[in-house]
């Protein structure tokens, strides 16, 4: 499994370790993971998934492209847009949807295994998308990931809310050796460098209890400068008021094909200096 489809998948680990109630937190904190855990999951949301590169341009050019999507879980849709000269995708249950640039309201359908096809999806999309491809609708809210990194934490303390975001902030410091178990049950292959680089986990919870900004941050890998500005922390932000509804491309607009020849742009030759 790659780095960052390791990454995106943590949220996905951690989701399905969850305790029924978290099990710490500093006085301070208390009130705000109170407030969390009494608020209802959330069935709607939108998010965007940004990496927290000195060089988004060069990000992306590595497939680590911003992501920004929709997720409707009663009707088992999730849809995608990468912030780069590329076409929307829909993610279901079975299938991988590609929005036709020419053509409008037109889709290639491309059927998903089990498995998702990690490498082949990330040949073809780049990391940050095969990520969310391989969740897909089973993508945990952030809710249900902050309630399972509290589970497994060693601290949980108050911290300033990052990069300007509407609410209380919490920083979950979690326990390694729980961590990696958790990874390993979730069929990640543990490395070296996971066992180094257990991140912290920062979320900002709104006064409705729901959190609108998670921001995962692995250790540096070293001293080197190069190495901390384009370490592997990245930000998710949600929202979820005033949605658009999503509904599923008839059947009538899909037009089967197999993974292979999909030809999605890749991003060395889809993102701009303004991505």
């Amino acid at each position: 499994m790659t780095r960052v489809v390791t990454l995106v998948a943590i949220a996905a680990t951690l989701a399905a370790c969850a305790g029924d109630s978290p099990s710490i937190s500093s006085d301070e904190a208390a009130p705000i993971v109170e407030r969390l855990t009494a608020s209802p999951t959330p069935q709607r949301w939108n998010f965007s998934y940004q990496p927290d590169s000195a060089s988004p341009y060069v990000a992306c050019l590595n497939g680590l492209d911003e992501v920004s999507g929709s997720i409707d879980v009663n009707v088992g849709m999730l849809r995608l847009a990468p912030e780069r000269d590329a076409p929307a995708l829909i993610v279901t249950g079975t299938s991988l949807l590609i929005a036709e640039p020419n053509q409008p309201n037109s889709w290639l359908e491309i059927p998903l295994g089990p498995s998702g096809d990690e490498s082949r999806l990330v040949g073809l999309f780049g990391e940050a998308l095969a990520g969310y491809i391989v969740t897909g609708v089973k993508a945990p809210d952030l809710k249900t990931t902050v309630l399972a990194a509290i589970d497994i934490a060693t601290s949980v303390d108050t911290t300033p809310a990052p990069f300007g975001l509407p609410g209380d902030a919490i920083e979950i410091t979690i326990n390694p050796d729980r961590y990696l178990d958790e990874l390993a049950a979730g069929g990640v292959t543990v490395t070296d460098e996971d066992r180094n680089r257990i991140p912290t986990i920062t979320a900002v919870v709104d006064p409705l209890g729901r959190v609108t900004g998670l921001v995962v941050d692995p250790p540096a890998a070293g001293d080197d400068a190069a190495v901390v500005e384009h370490r592997d922390r990245y930000v998710i932000t949600a929202t979820y008021d005033q949605l658009e509804p999503l509904e599923l491309p008839d059947d009538s607009s899909r037009t089967r094909i197999d993974l292979d020849i999909a030809g999605y742009p890749r991003p060395d030759a889809s993102c701009t200096l303004g991505s």
